[in-house]
């Protein structure tokens, strides 16, 4: 299998240049969309996994600059979406003062997911239990320490007047204390006045979707499991209370 975390696809002429025929397929059908296409992301979490170790693809500046000359042959007025690697969390942006492409549409981002073995417990059979607040490793996390996560990405917007866009975020369902963290993440972004986007809604993976919640609270937490309740879970009720902020 290639796919953009292996060598053989950044080493790869033939699979880069498909990738280039799929950007210009999608800018060309998609350029006279209205307002609901805000911009373009091609690989948002780059990541090289190089014998278990993940490292930004030495490639990506010649990959991200080809694809924006592929877009703006189409489409001059969307925004295009950078992120540093590898898998464009908010901490890689310490001492990253942002690739030399020039283009007034251009806009960072980052994905938020820290810590992960909180985010992502259960995952791949990832162990369980980890609680928030609380520790995780040899960190006590809360929503300073969340601040300082996000720090790097604040004094790179401060230094070089980039828009940001926090792209991903989001718990299992079934963490404990998931919508504690939810609501300490969207404090921040709000705070930081980023725009945002939450992951994944109505997505094909239910542990990640808002429309979804613990059916057995009363069981041992490591036991949890959850169903369908659409817009009746408090994570909703969590984001709705953010969507009101949102104006024209």
């Amino acid at each position: 299998e290639i796919n953009d975390k292996r060598p053989a696809f950044w080493n790869n002429n033939a699979t880069l240049d498909s990738v280039y025929r799929m950007v210009d397929i999608i800018a060309r059908r998609y350029a006279s969309r209205g307002n609901e296409l805000a911009g373009y992301e091609v690989i948002g979490e780059p990541a090289l996994n190089d014998k278990g170790d993940a490292r930004t693809p030495d490639k990506i500046i010649p990959f991200y600059s080809t694809v924006l000359r592929t877009i703006r042959k189409y489409d001059q007025r969307r925004y295009f979406l950078l992120t540093p690697g590898p898998w464009g969390k908010p901490t890689n942006y310490q001492g990253f003062n942002g690739y030399p492409i020039k283009d007034e549409k251009v806009i960072y981002g980052a994905h938020m997911y820290m810590p992960d073995e909180y985010t992502h417990q259960g995952v791949k059979q990832r162990p369980r239990g980890f609680e928030y607040p609380g520790r995780v490793k040899l960190t006590n996390w809360d929503k300073e320490v969340l601040r300082k996560q996000l720090k790097s990405l604040k004094d790179f917007e401060n230094k070089t007047g980039h828009l940001i866009l926090v792209g991903e975020f989001q718990s299992v369902r079934w963490a404990r204390g998931a919508n504690i963290w939810i609501k300490d993440v969207l404090d921040l972004l709000e705070e930081n006045k980023w725009s945002w986007a939450m992951y994944g809604f109505q997505c094909d993976t239910e542990f990640w979707d808002p429309y979804f919640d613990v059916i057995n609270p009363g069981e041992d937490p490591d036991q949890w499991k959850i169903d369908y309740k659409g817009k009746n879970t408090e994570e909703w009720k969590i984001l709705t209370n953010y969507f009101h902020k949102n104006v024209e």
